[in-house]
């Protein structure tokens, strides 16, 4: 409470509107939020590695995280993201492309992941890091091009580089300069901007850092988990069936504690019916015990959650997917005809987000390795007059849809018409054209030397191949 309202209310003086929002947001006990400022200040360092803890935690342990965050990678990927270099040159296109896709096949400086590897751990780690930076360097050896991932925790600031802000150096106009990394050995590089790609989640224009995107679902899910667990509980109490052996007032026989006690003067065929409350146990299973004469057992029933846990939990996993791939998406049983459509067709523009970032990224490695390639005298003959070299697009898998029986008859209208180019068609189903095309003209050769062999005319043996 500041001054001014302290002696209002001192004096019986009335505040005004203002102060009278800071009052009733006191009184109905409402988050207290701290002053706008840039994301940087509101988002520390020290809050930003809690965060990042916390949802490595629930991908790893949350069944419905984990689906969400990999159906993203899973669809947005496929088999892999492609180029396809768009020069003049048609020559420089396809020896670029082949080039590309060997070095492609093992990018990252250690050798042990592939290109498809290194896209689904940005697309992974875009969710869950809410940031992922990568390396532009060299391989010592062959000094060929390489690329290093480097995760959120590395990147941070030692008590040496005081002029870094979470492990990045900016000019005035907050333009990154350096980035500072913590290496296996506990050492810290400086890293020049022009050699990093940052990939993160920018939740606004002041943002230094990313942070997951599923942040604001962290809360949920815990109370999520934590209804689950209590609802295990109760079904782990309520399954064991517990048992009474019981002696009345009036009763005269021998009472199982009364053995049990060593009082048992009975013969063996009352020993062997009241042997002891395990060995009852052990017979017809549960749970058995012996109480005394004018006691009973009363088991208490745990009524939480009751019988509105399925629309708690469906309301919670519902929420919990809130932010990223529809929930139908994942658990399309409850869904109707025309709400499987909105869900897919909303999961297809999530899709394509996640596919124009990656396409961003991969650009940006595409020009790095073509760089490198250029200097070389293999490429010297072939870019003579070539401008535009570094002209490429992406081809990115089809996009999901509950129609994959007409869509199929549309793409192949869209070629015979000469619409769609048959790049795009094998591109969309993980396939590569050059390489289908000339395992179709070997089959044509080798049945061509057969006929010839056998003196069979070709197209009378394969009339629908071979017609001119």
């Amino acid at each position: 409470m500041g001054l001014y309202q302290f002696f209002s209310g001192l004096f019986g003086g009335k505040t005004t509107s203002g102060y009278e929002v800071i009052d009733r947001i006191q009184t109905n006990q409402l988050p207290q939020t701290p002053r706008p400022q840039v994301a940087s200040k509101e988002l520390t360092s020290h809050n930003r590695r809690d965060i990042l803890s916390q949802s490595r935690y629930i991908y790893r342990s949350d069944g419905t995280i984990k689906e969400l965050v990999d159906n993203m990678a899973l669809y947005s990927i496929g088999t892999g993201i492609t180029p396809q270099p768009l020069s003049s040159n048609s020559a420089f296109n396809n020896k670029v492309q082949a080039d590309f896709l060997r070095w492609w096949n093992r990018p990252e400086i250690t050798g042990r992941f592939t290109g498809r590897d290194v896209q689904k751990f940005i697309s992974t780690a875009y969710d869950v890091d809410g940031e992922i930076f990568i390396i532009k360097t060299k391989d010592k050896q062959t000094n060929e091009p390489k690329i290093q991932l480097i995760e959120s925790q590395q990147v941070k600031t030692d008590s040496e580089h005081n002029n870094y802000e979470a492990g990045i150096k900016f000019d005035e106009y907050g333009k990154p300069l350096s980035y500072l990394v913590e290496l296996s050995s506990g050492q810290y590089t400086e890293v020049p901007a022009s050699s990093v790609i940052h990939i993160f989640n920018a939740e606004r224009a002041t943002s230094t850092r990313g942070i997951s995107t599923f942040t604001h679902l962290l809360s949920l899910t815990n109370q999520r988990t934590e209804l689950l667990d209590l609802t295990l509980q109760k079904a782990r109490q309520e399954a064991k069936f517990v048992n009474a052996i019981e002696q009345t007032k009036n009763d005269s026989t021998l009472s199982a504690s009364d053995y049990l006690n060593g009082m048992s003067d009975s013969s063996d065929e009352e020993q062997t019916l009241f042997e002891s409350a395990s060995r009852v146990s052990s017979v017809i299973g549960g749970t058995t015990v012996s109480l005394p004469s004018g006691m009973t057992l009363k088991q208490l029933s745990n009524n939480t959650p009751g019988n509105s846990y399925l629309g708690f939990a469906e309301q919670l996993l519902k929420l919990s997917s809130c932010g990223l791939m529809p929930y139908g998406f994942t658990d399309p049983s409850n869904l109707t005809g025309v709400s499987v459509r909105m869900t897919i067709a909303k999961a297809a523009r999530v899709i394509s987000d996640r596919q124009e970032l990656i396409c961003k990224v991969m650009e940006e490695i595409y020009h790095y390795f073509l760089g490198w390639m250029l200097a070389s005298e293999e490429y010297a003959s072939i870019t003579e007059d070539t401008s535009d070299l570094f002209s490429v697009t992406w081809q990115c898998p089809r996009s999901v849809t509950v129609d994959y029986g007409k869509d199929e008859k549309t793409d192949l209208i869209l070629l015979q018409q000469g619409v769609k180019p048959i790049e795009d068609y094998y591109a969309e189903r993980g396939l590569d054209f050059s390489t289908e095309a000339k395992k179709r003209l070997d089959a044509l050769s080798q049945l061509k030397e057969q006929c010839k062999t056998l003196n069979i005319n070709p197209e009378a043996a394969f009339p629908a191949i071979f017609k001119p």
